[in-house]
Order: structure tokens, then C-alpha cells, then sequence
């Protein structure tokens, strides 16, 4: 009688917070059970990343097996938050996980990672993902499988909500002959939010590791390095974009770049770029690239002059196989 005069029954009471959170949390745990069941035994921890023993560079001294099966990849230009919903405002403070697993070895190749305490601020105005991968390509053996779990930090930084939970994949026989190469989206749609991934899938690539080298004049600037192939048409692969600190070189003049491999047509050829300002006044700005052609295998090394800064940049070839 109590719950009726309320109004409030065990059917009508609204969810907690709480029971909301683990409702979008199924599918990922889904995933994760079926992926333990049937893979843990051999690919170790769910949360083990690839890299280890499935690396780029993986035939850049020489050439694959004969009679190795070169493989298809994608390539990731972006991910960005489309739309927010349920309540939620912009700017976000985004925390959590986006990555992708193929056959190669089944691992997590993580596009997406931040903690809690290093959230990323995204706003309306500029709502992408700052990628830090994948780590090497994704190979297009069978279907890969994407990972997305992303939180916002609450106004109490002990709160978090979550963004997005999905899981979905990719079908690798759905592109057709005449979509290879171009670049496509896939919107993601979840109850708080929609997620814009964009991509391109690549018939028989060759794979670009990417290393750049600070040599002389100043460090005391601003840059925006980049990676483009014909391919892409209006889209770039952003490796590096220090536009609110000055750039970091390492005590052995290695410049960490956010990303670092890229996917080249064989034939093609990889622009790489760099754009340079000193300060936070792009006024002064420097723009200069260097043109590639792709090998096989191999490595080819050049340098970025930027006028106040000379850097040697190194690709490291490899097919994918």
C-alpha cells in the first residue's frame, strides 16, 4: 500500500545512477567474457597490448617468407564526438579507451587512452580525439573488432559519467573493389552520445614507421607535424600537434610523436610535414615537407628545415604480411 500511495513501484521506480552506468556497461562485459573464453589461453590478459611480439617495422631489414599472403589494412584519420545527449554539456572532460583488435594477435591496438586524471577538454568547436595509435596497422585478416569506452569527469572530479560503450566491427568483404581507398565514416550512436570515426581501407599497403630527429637551432617553438598520401585526399595523419607547449625533445634528440605509422599504396608516395611557429602567435610560421616514394622494404631518411630548427626524419618501410 506504502509503494502505491507513493507512486513508485519496483516497476516504475526510476534507476539510480548507479544501475544506469552498469546497464551501458553490459555490452563491454559481454565482450570481454566472450573474448576471455576464447582467447586468453593463448593471447594472454584482456587488457595486454599488441606491439610486443606483432610490431611495425616487422620486415624492414628484409623481405617477408616467400609465399607470405600480403594483407589488406585501414587506416584511422579521426575520431570525434558528433553529438551529446542526455543531459550533457559541453565542454567535455573525456577519460577512457578506444581501441581496435585484429588476428594478427587479437590485442588491444589502442587509438584512444587516457586516465581520469589526464581527461582531454573537448568542446563543441573542436570535439576530436587526440589519437595516440594505432601502434602499428590493422591488418584485415578476418572482421577487427573496436572498443570504445569513454568517460566525462562530473563537476565533482570523484564523478564520472559514462560517453560511450560499444562494441562493433568492421566487415572486411563489405568495401567492394571500387571503395578501396577512399575515406568513409561510421557513426557510432550509443544513449549519451554519437561517436564519428573516420577511415580508409587500403588494398595491400605498405606500412611508414615514422621517427623524427631534433639536430640543431632551437627547440623553443610550437608544431604541428602531419603525414599525407594521395589517397587521402583532404585528410591528414596528424603525428604531433604540441600547439599549447613548446615541442619536447628527448635528451637523445628524439622528437615522441603522437602517432607514428601510416599506411602508403605501394607505388604512392608519403608527404610528410611540419608546421612551426614560436610561441602561441602562429604569425611567424614555417611550413616545410618532404616527399617519399614508398619501398617495399627499407629505409629512407631526410631532413625538415624549419629555418630556427633542422630535423632528420627516418620511415622505416615494411609490407604487411
Amino acid at each position: 500500500m506504502e509503494a502505491h500511495r507513493s507512486g513508485e513501484t519496483a516497476a516504475t521506480k526510476k534507476p539510480s545512477l548507479e544501475d544506469e552506468e552498469a546497464e551501458l556497461l553490459i555490452v563491454l562485459q559481454k565482450f570481454r567474457k566472450n573474448w576471455m573464453e576464447m582467447n586468453s589461453e593463448f593471447f594472454g590478459p584482456f587488457e595486454a597490448t599488441t606491439g610486443t611480439d606483432v610490431g611495425p617495422k616487422h620486415y624492414t631489414e628484409s623481405r617477408p617468407p616467400s609465399g607470405g599472403m600480403h594483407y589488406d589494412a585501414l587506416e584511422i584519420f579521426l575520431l570525434k564526438v558528433d553529438e551529446i545527449k542526455e543531459g550533457l554539456e559541453w565542454p567535455l572532460r573525456v577519460f577512457g579507451l578506444v581501441a581496435v583488435r585484429d588476428s594478427m594477435d587479437y590485442k588491444r591496438n589502442i587509438l584512444f587512452h587516457r586516465s581520469k586524471e589526464n581527461c582531454q577538454i573537448l568542446t563543441e568547436e573542436d570535439p576530436y580525439l587526440e589519437l595516440t595509435g594505432p601502434s602499428r596497422a590493422i591488418a584485415l585478416i578476418d572482421n577487427p573488432e573496436y572498443e570504445v569506452e569513454l568517460s566525462v569527469v562530473g563537476n565533482n572530479p570523484s564523478e564520472g559519467k559514462i560517453l560511450s560503450a560499444a562494441v562493433f566491427g568492421y566487415n572486411n568483404n563489405s568495401y567492394g573493389e571500387s571503395l578501396a581507398g577512399l575515406v568513409r565514416t561510421r557513426i557510432v550512436s550509443t544513449k549519451r552520445s554519437t561517436i564519428e570515426l573516420k577511415y580508409s581501407h587500403l588494398k595491400l599497403p605498405l606500412e611508414a614507421t615514422i621517427e623524427i630527429h631534433h639536430l640543431e637551432g632551437s627547440c623553443d617553438f610550437h608544431g604541428l607535424f602531419f603525414a599525407h598520401v594521395e589517397y587521402m585526399g583532404e585528410e591528414k595523419i596528424v603525428l604531433l600537434h604540441s600547439i599549447d607547449s613548446n615541442l619536447t625533445v628527448e635528451p637523445d634528440g628524439s622528437i615522441p610523436l603522437s602517432r607514428c605509422v601510416v599506411l602508403v599504396e605501394d607505388n604512392g608516395k608519403l608527404m610528410l610535414g611540419v608546421k612551426a611557429w614560436h610561441g602561441k602567435n602562429d604569425q611567424d610560421t614555417v611550413v616545410q615537407h618532404a616527399v617519399i616514394p614508398a619501398k617495399f622494404h627499407s629505409k629512407s631518411n631526410g631532413e625538415l628545415d624549419v629555418g630556427f630548427c633542422k630535423m632528420a626524419f627516418s620511415v622505416y618501410w615494411s609490407v604487411l604480411c
